[in-house]
């Protein structure tokens, strides 16, 4: 819907109802894991949706452009893709409203880019603590949970002074003569039926850590998990620059420079609008850039363990913690309204795989039985899995499927 009014708006403020040039092109860039993720249907749903918002003949002028390239090409047009000094590879950072995208690759002094890219992206960015905090919002002044379901919006008013408590705590704890370590603003709510719910609400770094920790770990779990997926260690990185609108979180810049070096990770400037200028360089291209002449890049191995649902759609168990849910962000997503927002986790460290209920309401079954919260269960191949009405069955790949469940 958003894409859809976007693109409208663009018609009628640049076209005036005219009929569309030939010299109009339009590039969309998109989160490197969606090609990726659930056999990259959220792609294939993002391209279709932008080509049925424009006429067929201006099909061929919208392009489609990973975000991880649209940085690459943004910070080599502002000439602040630089020589480690010694080597090492650059790791760009592009931390966004709902995805991360990791990007490693070596500096080429004479193109000024990078290449031998190699790419990693999760969904996870800046928006999601937003929503934790809207939850700290809500608590603070006491709105009922009922309220809320009633009027969708009000959580989207919510988010929105949740995003400004966490900016501008962030700009005081990042700004080096800063003595303030909290922020504190009045937030206004009003509901449907009259009610009005006003108050100061506070923040400071004790209660957003707390407020966030299940976030501060996800992100620290992009970090490892990416650089594992992409096969380097910290000792290859010589820096870090930091891009994206979740970018400036003090959290996310703390941990990259605990890690990385304070003087090794850098923010760039407006780094919200990065991506998006990239983006509109794509038509700019002389010739392919050099990642892009590249051969391809040769396919991720093969993953030991597989689900497979009732359909047998298979969900490749490539990562070391794999969450399943309701919500859109785990790795495995159930259109399943029994099942928990974030109801389980798959881990595969160390062979054989684990699956841990994360306190659920309705509970996880292996086999018909209940597992205790929290407590890790080994699975072997021919497991059953069940999640409300879904049933998951654990194969190893090229296993004949034979799945029961309900589908995913």
């Amino acid at each position: 819907m958003l894409l859809s009014a976007i693109l409208e708006q663009l018609r009628q403020e640049k076209w005036r109802a005219q009929p569309s040039g030939e010299n109009l092109h339009i590039a969309l860039a998109y989160p490197v894991h969606w090609r990726s993720e659930h056999q990259g249907a959220i792609f294939d749903e993002f391209r279709k949706t932008a080509e049925g918002c424009l006429p067929e003949e201006l099909h061929a002028n919208l392009r489609f452009v990973p975000e991880p390239d649209g940085a690459i090409l943004s910070l080599q047009r502002q000439s602040l893709l630089r020589p480690s000094g010694d080597g090492r590879l650059t790791l760009i950072a592009d931390v966004g409203g709902s995805s991360s995208d990791l990007i490693a690759g070596q500096l080429d002094p004479g193109a000024g880019t990078l290449v031998a890219v190699r790419r990693y992206g999760q969904p996870h960015g800046g928006g999601l603590y937003d929503d934790e905090i809207a939850k700290f919002i809500a608590d603070e002044l006491h709105i009922p949970a009922s309220s809320l379901a009633d009027d969708p919006s009000a959580m989207v008013a919510l988010r929105v002074y949740g995003r400004q408590l966490k900016e501008s705590l962030s700009r005081q704890l990042l700004h080096p003569d800063s003595s303030l370590t909290s922020v504190k603003r009045v937030v206004t709510l009003v509901l449907g039926g009259d009610q009005v719910f006003r108050g100061w609400v506070a923040l400071d770094e004790s209660g957003f850590r707390q407020i966030a920790r299940h976030r501060i770990v996800d992100f620290e779990y992009v970090i490892e998990n990416g650089l594992k997926a992409m096969g380097l260690a910290e000792a290859d990185i010589g820096q870090v620059i930091l891009v994206g609108g979740g970018s400036k979180l003090f959290s996310v810049i703390g941990y990259l420079r605990q890690r990385f070096g304070g003087t090794n990770v850098l923010l760039a400037d407006n780094p919200e609008e990065i991506v998006v200028q990239g983006a509109a360089l794509e038509y700019e291209k002389a010739s392919e850039l050099p990642w892009q002449r590249a051969a391809t890049p040769p396919a991720p191995p093969a993953p030991a363990w597989v689900l497979v649902n009732g359909d047998d759609q298979p969900y490749p168990l490539r990562e070391e913690r794999i969450t399943i849910g309701r919500k859109r962000d785990n790795a495995i997503w159930l259109r399943d309204d029994r099942a928990s927002r974030h109801h389980a986790e798959i881990r595969t460290a160390g062979g054989d795989p684990q699956i841990v209920d994360l306190g659920s309401s309705n509970g996880t079954f292996v086999n018909g039985e209940r597992l205790p919260p929290n407590q890790p269960r080994v699975l072997i191949a021919g497991d059953q899995v069940r999640i409300g009405a879904t049933v998951l069955t654990v194969q190893r790949p090229g296993q004949a499927t034979g799945g029961r469940g309900v589908h995913a």
